[in-house]
């Protein structure tokens, strides 16, 4: 869900995935019903691309 004052970033900037999953107990069977989606604009010098982190 998108904030409703922020427009997306462009989609012609590349997209670097990250994953934050740490649980404390075994999750064997399980299914994910959800995630949340964070984007995060990332500058390297000569280099800009969004992070795209879910938890």
């Amino acid at each position: 869900m998108l904030h409703p004052g922020r427009r997306p970033f462009p989609s012609h900037l590349p997209r670097v995935e990250v994953a934050i999953i740490e649980p404390l107990e075994s999750v064997t069977g399980l299914k994910a019903i959800g995630k949340e989606i964070t984007e995060q604009l990332e500058y390297e010098p000569g280099r800009l691309f969004v992070n795209n982190t879910y938890e």
